[in-house]
């Protein structure tokens, strides 16, 4: 009785979940108030709300949340008072894209940045592709330690174990770090459909490799 109850309960669990909110960052909201951080500026920095940001996301410096970031176009200057500068970047064919830059005056002495947030993982996810060029930059799933991993195209943090449950992600920018951060998304298992579609295909290349160049 005790097994089918936690089996119930850790259903509804699942399906009161919500998905991971904003997670490339690529859908703030403008709407809000942005204060200009100084005058002479005008394509920024501006200050606004972390919540609406980082919508999502809870941003700490030393443990403490903080309530406002700077957010800048991209010909502002790069400037916060509180280290956390959310930045879109130049158009693209996909549209508008948006980064962090996170930096303490690369002092060894400054704050700890660290982002969280809770979420559904998908289901079928592998994998969550990050673009950071700094190793000393630490994630987390649920209080464990997960080593990002690189390949031809970005750094990526095995999730498959936490697949289709609800996790806690963290990331943690060490005292002294400068730089830049985003987030791709996740990346998902292929369905078999599409590794048959991919064997037909690499079959297909095979076959024309081996006929004879005339």
């Amino acid at each position: 009785m005790k097994r089918l109850l936690f089996l119930v309960g850790s259903l509804g669990f699942g399906v009161l979940a919500d998905d991971f909110i904003n997670l490339t960052f690529d859908e703030p909201d403008l709407t809000g108030s942005l204060t200009p951080m100084f005058p002479t500026l005008p394509d920024g920095p501006f200050h606004g709300e972390t919540t609406r940001l980082l919508r999502g996301w809870t941003a700490t410096v030393n443990g403490v949340p903080i309530e406002r970031i700077s957010y800048t176009t991209p010909r502002g200057a790069v400037g916060s008072e509180e280290g956390l500068n959310f930045r879109s970047a130049n158009p693209t064919p996909n549209g508008p894209g948006y980064y962090l830059f996170v930096y303490s005056a690369r002092n060894p002495l400054g704050p700890e940045f660290r982002l969280s947030q809770t979420g559904m993982i998908p289901a079928d996810a592998s994998r969550l592709d990050v673009d950071v060029h700094s190793e000393a930059v630490q994630f987390f799933i649920n209080g464990q330690s997960r080593s990002a991993y690189s390949d031809f195209l970005y750094r990526g943090i095995d999730v498959s174990d936490w697949a289709g449950q609800v996790a806690t992600l963290e990331v943690v920018f060490p005292r002294g770090y400068g730089g830049y951060f985003d987030i791709a998304g996740f990346s998902r298992v292929p369905e078999p459909s599409t590794w048959a579609l991919m064997g037909v295909g690499g079959l297909a290349l095979g076959w024309a490799l081996r006929r004879p160049v005339r």
